[in-house]
């Protein structure tokens, strides 16, 4: 039975299994892993910056052994966290 719980964004390897899982599902739903030669750049572009900067708007699906096979991420001011993201995520 799958579960909605809470990400643990402090931990590297839930952080590392939700970008696997963004890359598996960044091609219209399908597998990404073939399309970048950099296998961090969908996830860091679509994911990284909600995990780090809003992380108590992450949440997991997670499976029966609690390993996340989806998530859904947010923010509360879409304007704020943009710029949030200029100053903290993006690079220069």
């Amino acid at each position: 039975m799958t579960t909605i719980r809470p990400a643990r964004t402090t931990d590297p390897a839930e952080v590392a299994r939700l970008y696997d899982v963004c890359v598996r599902t960044g091609a219209a739903g399908g597998d990404a892993t073939d399309l970048y030669t950099n296998p961090l750049l969908l996830p860091e572009v679509y994911l990284g910056a909600y995990l780090a900067l809003e992380p108590g708007l992450a949440f997991v699906l997670a499976d029966d052994d609690d390993r996340p096979v989806g998530y859904v991420v947010g923010t509360t001011d879409t304007r704020a966290f943009a710029e949030r993201c200029e100053r903290e995520w993006w690079p220069a």
